[in-house]
Formats: structure tokens, C-alpha cells, sequence
């Protein structure tokens, strides 16, 4: 790989200077074409096309033609300046590497446009100050990726109001050995039709901000400047696994009506270091009219919200084992109307309206206020001696509510269980009835001031169901003889 430095700096003149010298003065606005497979310096004219090096108001095509990742060079303090009208694009496939000569230097990007279409583009080690709107996944030819590596850092300090991943193509943002990434404006994943099923993924110990009024939207879409209804997208992913950590302000889930099926998961400690999720402001996993979106707490991995917190109809939060959930706010708005779900983990909020699903495996369910259920709402329980749901406010139930009984625990028996607990006096207790139970299940439910209890008085023995499963297709076979059936 080539070396080089520019004539200017073997005069010893600065390369600040350098870089003011090539792109100041009169500009033509006109595209430039990287052409050097094998990499080399940014400022070497022979690896531009006609030996013309881009200037202010030129669009920079990256288009090396070769299918193998080559290297491009920069000198720390280097500023990539093409204007307010000039674009940077990575298409047709190109694999190019940003790297500086020193791997602790840094360099900036000012351009109106910085997009990874087709192609990818690497950041390896260094810092990077990025002034530009940024599209990863554009235009017909999909398929972008930009990799952070190597502890690279990325500034976004963009005056537009957006980053997207997966804009009319699919696009891939991934952050690995330590890198960082810092967004002051919001940060799309699967913006347009054509971007469904694009992803950001944040692993081996990196750390992501979305900072400002914004946040972080999966399946999102706006009216475009004709006017016509905005188009969602679907399938799209964002993940913080291996000690990473993620913080934004907002965090939707399926932002629009049809986006459907898009997912987030938090997941992975390394040498006890968890994967964490901070939402600062709203927490809603879809909307009305965007169902299957999921958000889901893994071993390893932990979700503090601290404002709006809401799962909408045919949606799914869960904390698997191992994992932990926090929702600090104590507003009235706090909903599930789809299903939660903790399967061995631990869920802690402030007010909970339940609309909805509550199912619960093993772990804990514990409200440090008030909690609030509706007409036809419902409790999915594992039956456990140690399943307990704390309230540590009021208890408040406005409409039937259902306790469903779907499996037993290890060391379930006949016996009273204590289902739910309220410090303050609970109301509406009688609106809580027992709903779908296993067959050979038999109790009722009870309740006193601050407690709801289920009063078991049968549980079938384990051999028993076994034995009912091997007998019902000798049964169901001899009916069928006695009636006549071959």
C-alpha cells in the first residue's frame, strides 16, 4: 500500500494549510472518482481519476472496481470538505477502509451528504467528526454497510434533523471492539419502502448516544414532499449485546401503522459487564395498527426507562432470565395493552395500567407505586410458591379480570398461594376471577384487604398426566372401532 505525502507538507508547510490550499478558492462542482484498488493516501492525485483531486462542491464517488476491501489513508486534522452542495457515495459494492496514519489522530467530514448505498464503508480506529447528513442503504442498488471497528469513534453533528439506516435500501449499522457512535439528531432504521429488514447492531463492549429531542425509530416513515401517506417498514432489528451500551432519548418500536414485526433486543454481559439500554424519554413498543413488534431483555442484559413507557395491542415486551427491566416513571399513561412477559427475570415499574397480557414464569413483577387493571385484562401464571406480584402503592381493578393458571413449577402442591400484594388497601378485588386452568387443576381464589390468593385443593400428579397422555390415543382409537370407524 502507498505512503504518500502531499509537496506541500515535504515543503514543511502545515497540512491544515495544505487542506485549505486544495479546497479553497474557485470551485466547478464536479465528480470525482476514486479509482485505486490497492488504497493508498486520500491526497495522492493518481488514485483519483484523471489525476483530479475532489475539491469544494464536487460529488465523491468511491467506485475502485474490485470486490476486495482496500484502504484509504488520512493524515490527522484532515478535513473531507465538499460543501453544502457536494455528496459522498459508496456504491456498486466498493469495501473501502477509513484509516488514519496515527490510529489516536482524528479527521472531519463536511459534506451535504455522506451515503453508503451498495457498498461499505469502514471506520477503523480513530475519530471521526461528521458534519453531513448519513444514509446507509439508498438508491436501487441496497445493500450498504458502515462499520465502526477497532475503537473508531463517530461524531454526528449534523444541522438536519436525521440518520438513517435502510433509507429506499437496506442498510446495516454495526459498532464492534469498542467503537462509538454519537447521533444529536434522530437515528431511523427502516425509513422507506425498499429499507425494511435493515439493522444496528452494537457489540463487543461499544457504546452508542442518540442525543438531542429525537431518538431511536425502527419501521419509521414520513409523507414525502408530494404529499402522499407515509409507507412503513417492517423486520428491522437494533441489538446491544457483549457489555455494550446504548442511550436515547426516544425509543419506538414499529413507529408507524404497518410496521410490523421489527425488533430489539438487549443481551450479553462480558466479565460482568451487562448490555445496557437507557431510554430518557418515551419507551412504546408499536403503535395502534403495528402489531408483532418486540423488545426483549436477555441474560446479560438491562433496560432502564425513565418516562412513557407502553406496549400497544399485539405487541410483546419481555425479560427472559437473567435479564433486567426498569420503568421509573410513575405517570398514569404507563399501559399494556399488548403482553408482558417475564420469563425469569426481574421487571420493576413505577404505575402499570393493564390492559392486556401480564405473563408470568418465574423471576419478579414488582410496581414501586400504583397498578391499574381493566376490563378483560389478564394474568398468565405459572403457578410458584415464590411468584409474587408487589405493589408497592394501590391496587386498583376497574373491569374482570382474569388469573390464568397454565403451568406448575417445580414443587407445586395443593396449598394457598399468594398471587398479588398491595401496601395500601386494594380496590375492585372481586372484579379478579379465575379464568383458563389445566384439566385435574381445581381451586378459587380469595382475597383480604392487600392480598389476592389462589386456594388450591387438586393438582394431577405427574404420573398421572403422563399417564392420561400415553391412554387418550388408545381411547380415542377403540371409539372409533365401537363406532364403526376404520
Amino acid at each position: 500500500m502507498k505512503h504518500y505525502h502531499s509537496s506541500l507538507c515535504r515543503l514543511g508547510l502545515p497540512l491544515t494549510f495544505a487542506i485549505a490550499m486544495l479546497f479553497s478558492g474557485w470551485s466547478h462542482a464536479a465528480d470525482r472518482t476514486w479509482t485505486q484498488g490497492g488504497g493508498g493516501d486520500f491526497l495522492d492525485s493518481s488514485n483519483w481519476a484523471d489525476n483530479d483531486l475532489p475539491t469544494t462542491g464536487d460529488t465523491i464517488y468511491f467506485d475502485a472496481g474490485t470486490a476486495d476491501s482496500y484502504t484509504v489513508l488520512f493524515h490527522d486534522d484532515f478535513q473531507l470538505h465538499t460543501g453544502n452542495t457536494g455528496r459522498i457515495y459508496f456504491q456498486t459494492g466498493n469495501k473501502a477502509v477509513f484509516k488514519l496514519y496515527d490510529d489516536d489522530g482524528s479527521y472531519s467530514i463536511n459534506s451535504f451528504s455522506l451515503q453508503v448505498n451498495k457498498g461499505t464503508l469502514t471506520l477503523d480506529g480513530g475519530v471521526t467528526a461528521l458534519n453531513s447528513v448519513l444514509t446507509v442503504g439508498a438508491g436501487d442498488e441496497g445493500g450498504g454497510v458502515l462499520k465502526l471497528t477497532n475503537g473508531a469513534v463517530l461524531n454526528g453533528t449534523a444541522s438536519t434533523d436525521y440518520y438513517r439506516v435502510g433509507n429506499t435500501a437496506v442498510g446495516t449499522l454495526e459498532l464492534e471492539q469498542g467503537s462509538s457512535a454519537t447521533f444529536n439528531k434522530r437515528l431511523q432504521i427502516g425509513y422507506k419502502a425498499g429499507g425494511g429488514g435493515s439493522s444496528v447492531s452494537v457489540s463487543g463492549g461499544s457504546t452508542l448516544a442518540v442525543t438531542g429531542t429525537g431518538g431511536i425509530y425502527l419501521g419509521s416513515s414520513d409523507a414525502n414532499v408530494s404529499g402522499d401517506l407515509p409507507v412503513a417498514t417492517s423486520d428491522n432489528s437494533f441489538s446491544v449485546s457483549g457489555g455494550s451500551s446504548a442511550s436515547t432519548n426516544h425509543l419506538y418500536v414499529g413507529y408507524k401503522v404497518g410496521a410490523n414485526d421489527n425488533t430489539v433486543t438487549v443481551g450479553g454481559a462480558v466479565e460482568g459487564t451487562r448490555a445496557t439500554l437507557n431510554v430518557n424519554g418515551f419507551l412504546r413498543v408499536g403503535i395502534t395498527g403495528a402489531t408483532g413488534n418486540s423488545l426483549t431483555v436477555q441474560d446479560g442484559g438491562e433496560l432502564t426507562a425513565s418516562n412513557l413507557f407502553q406496549v400497544a395491542s399485539g405487541n410483546t415486551f419481555t425479560v427472559e432470565e437473567g435479564g433486567k427491566a426498569t420503568s421509573t416513571d410513575t405517570g398514569v399513561n404507563n399501559s399494556i395493552r399488548g403482553t408482558i412477559a417475564i420469563k425469569g427475570g426481574e421487571f420493576k415499574a413505577g404505575t402499570l395500567q393493564i390492559y392486556g397480557v401480564v405473563s408470568l414464569e418465574g423471576g419478579s413483577f414488582k410496581l414501586t407505586n400504583n397498578l391499574n387493571t381493566f376490563a378483560d385484562s389478564r394474568f398468565e401464571l405459572t403457578l410458584d410458591s415464590d411468584l409474587t406480584i408487589q405493589v408497592s402503592g394501590k391496587l386498583t381493578a376497574s373491569g374482570t379480570t382474569y388469573i390464568d393458571i397454565t403451568s406448575l413449577a417445580g414443587g407445586a402442591a395443593p396449598g394457598t398461594y399468594t398471587l398479588l400484594t398491595s401496601t395500601t388497601n386494594a380496590t375492585g378485588m372481586s372484579y379478579f376471577t379465575l379464568g383458563n386452568t389445566f384439566e385435574g387443576f381445581e381451586g378459587a381464589l380469595s382475597y383480604d384487604a392487600n392480598h389476592l390468593y389462589l386456594n388450591v385443593t387438586a393438582i394431577p400428579e405427574p404420573g398421572t398426566i403422563g399417564f392420561a397422555l400415553l391412554a387418550f390415543p388408545l381411547l380415542w382409537r377403540a371409539c372409533r372401532r365401537r363406532a364403526g370407524v376404520a
